[in-house]
């Protein structure tokens, strides 16, 4: 509601068309709200267009934009899949992870809804092009910390081209485990299973291992990697395993990976709390 910063920012997108008049101006904002719209409408006539950052609100952007009489043109500079802030949580209060094929689901759905319509909207940007850790390790990520594709990359890529890729990621069904989403005791044994299955039918190799759900923040404010801890995971590389609990009470996370041995991978996690 500070329309001191919206006139700055008029000011500044008129000496961008001053300096260089072949280009057009746009500023991005996290979410487009009534109040950054009115401020946008009533003081950035010189602002050619704005950039929308949006997760789980994208399939209904464009009845927002109807609703607060959005009509200059946008686009969408940061999109994925529900955030960690706008999701159910765990009772302790840990945001739970969508598998990667419900990412892909929701990914194919939202676009269709928003950005594949005519009218209105520029372009798009997929958050994010590589490997991040953000509330875990394959929260946003649509790439591997190796390289590997997820089926989020396979839904964009058939959105975009109009083609399916030539061998695709596994489709993850489900991840199950009595222990999923509760607390147990220090060192105790609890069974996890994942349904997971190949659309070209290429062997499933199985990765499980759990980390802690936060190892912090470095100086730069950055979130640390959460690595494997040892020694948790029977069996590993099967469909169904047999994990032991961490001996030190905190919160963590059970992951699995399930790759194709063809560079692609699906990932699902759920959170576990252990006290004494």
């Amino acid at each position: 509601k500070n329309e001191h910063l919206w006139k700055q920012m008029n000011r500044l997108a008129r000496m961008v068309h001053e300096l260089d008049p072949d280009h057009p101006t746009l500023t991005a904002v996290a979410g487009l709200s009534p109040d950054k719209a009115a401020g946008l409408k009533a003081h950035c006539p010189d602002l050619d267009l704005i950039g929308i950052n949006t997760y789980g609100a994208l399939p209904g952007l464009r009845n927002h934009l109807k609703n607060i009489g959005w009509t200059r043109p946008w686009m969408l500079t940061e999109y994925g899949p529900r955030g960690f802030w706008e999701i159910a949580k765990a009772p302790w209060g840990t945001p739970l992870e969508p598998t990667s094929s419900e990412k892909a689901d929701f990914l194919r759905m939202a676009y269709q809804a928003t950005i594949r319509p005519e009218g209105g909207c520029l372009g798009s940007y997929a958050f994010v092009w590589g490997h991040k850790q953000e509330a875990s390790a394959t929260w946003f990520g649509l790439l591997m910390d190796n390289g590997d594709t997820t089926e989020s990359v396979d839904a964009l890529q058939e959105l975009w081209t109009g083609q399916k890729p030539s061998n695709r990621a596994p489709r993850l069904k489900q991840l199950t485990s009595a222990a999923a989403l509760k607390v147990v005791k220090p060192g105790s044994g609890f069974t996890a299973r994942v349904s997971a299955s190949d659309p070209d039918g290429n062997s499933l190799v199985y990765n499980w291992m759990v980390t802690l759900e936060s190892a912090g923040r470095d100086d730069r404010g950055h979130e640390r990697p959460t690595p494997a801890i040892p020694g948790c995971v029977e069996d590993n590389g099967r469909a169904e395993v047999e994990v032991k609990a961490p001996a030190a009470p905190g919160r963590y996370r059970l992951h699995v990976r399930v790759g194709d041995g063809e560079k692609h991978t699906a990932t699902a996690n759920f959170p576990f709390n252990v006290e004494p």
